[in-house]
């Protein structure tokens, strides 16, 4: 089932808005986006089409005399997880659209681009939902020639313009991050594996970045730094745990729980009068 753009802006919008918003409001956002024939029977037939292709749960509520919410259900571990990867993928999708829309603008649109390793996405998601053990020819930047080896993959990330693949190597039992611009030849095999059990987003929230380091232990980290900076941690947190303190002055505090890596490290390389301590 193929949805148009205003079935994504409609998913959008209730992502923003976990409250809920009203047919009313998701009307105007329709008419405003540039259907100005869209109305309330319209948003009624695209309900059922967008629960149906998304595979997502949407409430509604009645707030008396005719006013019905719209959300997307977010009342459970399942639902939060679901409401959202459903999240990303509409931005992504939405992103892709515009970028089709106005691809006769050429370079006045520098999109951000992951140049290599997507061809291996399609494989590596059949053996994330099955279990296959992937069948790899790696070369590290370090080394001379490649090397063969099997994966047992866990889980992908993106960070830094680069695809990751957290698995385990051969037979071994540490996870390992593999670099999908590094990767040679992927291929499936017939041979699955038991997983041990494992959850992706705790493997990562104590992280900023792909390479976690798990003998390491989250710390508390104090951000010091000024009036500019301060928006750009705001608009763009570093960490799911980071919370503003008071200022001191003319100076602007961030707190963070979270292990300290290279990755850190270097990201805070790059903002100009920002100091960061471990505090004990």
């Amino acid at each position: 089932m193929i949805l148009r753009r205003r079935h994504y802006l409609i998913l959008e919008e209730m992502q923003k808005h976990p409250e809920g918003i009203t047919r009313k409001e998701i009307v105007e956002l329709i008419q405003r986006d540039g259907d100005s024939r869209y109305n309330r029977k319209a948003f009624v037939k695209d309900l059922p089409r967008i629960r149906k292709a998304m595979d997502v749960e949407i409430f509604s509520h009645n707030c008396g005399k005719n006013v019905w919410r719209y959300s997307i259900g977010q009342s459970t571990p399942d639902q939060q997880e679901r409401a959202k990867m459903v999240g990303t993928l509409v931005a992504n999708i939405l992103e892709n659209m515009f970028l089709k829309e106005f691809r006769d603008l050429g370079d006045k649109i520098q999109p951000i681009v992951i140049p290599q390793g997507h061809e291996y996405l399609h494989t590596i998601g059949i053996a994330l939902r099955e279990n296959r053990v992937l069948a790899c020819t790696y070369r590290k930047f370090s080394d001379s020639e490649p090397y063969l080896c099997t994966l047992r993959p866990y889980a992908l990330k993106a960070f830094e313009g680069r695809w990751y693949l957290l698995a385990k190597k051969n037979d071994e039992h540490q996870f390992k991050h593999f670099s999908l611009d590094r990767i040679q030849r992927l291929e499936l095999t017939e041979k699955t594996f038991r997983p041990v059990s494992f959850n992706a987003k705790e493997f990562y929230a104590p992280f900023f970045g792909a390479f976690c380091d798990q003998s390491l232990k989250p710390q508390s980290i104090l951000i010091r730094t000024n009036e500019q900076n301060a928006h750009y941690f705001r608009t763009l947190p570093l960490h799911h745990s980071q919370q503003e303190l008071e200022p001191e002055g003319d100076t602007y505090r961030f707190r963070l729980q979270m292990c300290v890596t290279r990755d850190f490290e270097m990201e805070m390389r790059k903002y100009e009068n920002t100091e960061w301590e471990v505090e004990n």
